[in-house]
């Protein structure tokens, strides 16, 4: 199935179930990125034989489908909370990699303070754990912001559903930025080439993301 056909898919989607969303090409953007994520995961999962990393990517993936649920709902505070499981997941995803002693259920009774203090001591990309610790605590906080204020009345309803989404535009560009985190992060540890690719995972490659997704991942995976 093509891009185009992808896109017209979701947004008639969206206009039988949500007929009163207002869609717009943020949405667009939101699909093609997470049917693109799909797709790329999946090639990755090929090279990746550990249970435990797979069991949170599956988690991850979940995440993200979640958001194609959220966002034309307009829920702000189930795409605020989604948005903050996709990244605690990623974060046990990589605790799960440096931590291969530790099980699935102790990983997922871990606390997110625990998590931090435990990776503290570890040699792995400070970078990237800074920029997940932060998009954490910005979608905790704006959790128990919007448990505070959205109280609402049945008669706001039909509001939010046809109002237009505010966090759309961000919602994009933090899903960009997690999604090339955990990309990068399973391509170097388990040290995935594009030369270990059959036919059809270099057929779906290159059909997902931008020219520009592709400048850096080529690169990486010594296309």
């Amino acid at each position: 199935m093509g891009k185009n056909s992808q896109l017209s898919e979701y947004e008639e989607f969206l206009k039988k179930v949500f007929p009163d969303c207002r869609y717009n090409k943020e949405y667009d953007l939101l699909y093609k990125r997470i049917c693109s994520f799909n797709i790329f995961i999946e090639i990755l999962k090929k090279y990746i034989n550990d249970e435990k990393v797979e069991f949170f990517i599956s988690k991850i993936i979940y995440g993200y489908n979640m958001l194609l649920m959220y966002v034309p709902l307009n829920d702000s505070l189930g795409i605020t909370a989604c948005m903050r499981y996709i990244t605690e997941q990623t974060l046990k995803c990589f605790y799960s990699y440096i931590f291969k002693d530790k099980s699935i259920k102790e990983i997922n009774e871990t606390s997110y303070r625990h998590i931090k203090d435990d990776i503290k001591s570890e040699n792995t990309d400070k970078d990237c754990l800074n920029i997940l610790y932060s998009q954490y605590a910005k979608y905790s906080n704006e959790v128990h912001d919007k448990l505070k204020l959205e109280n609402k009345e049945i008669e706001y309803i039909y509001d939010i559903l046809s109002g237009e989404n505010i966090m759309i535009e961000k919602i994009n560009e933090d899903i960009n930025i997690l999604m090339k985190i955990l990309f990068i992060f399973l391509i170097n540890n388990y040290e995935i080439k594009y030369e270990l690719f059959n036919l059809s995972q270099r057929t779906n490659y290159e059909k997902v993301f931008s020219n520009k997704f592709h400048e850096k991942f080529d690169k990486l995976l010594e296309c």
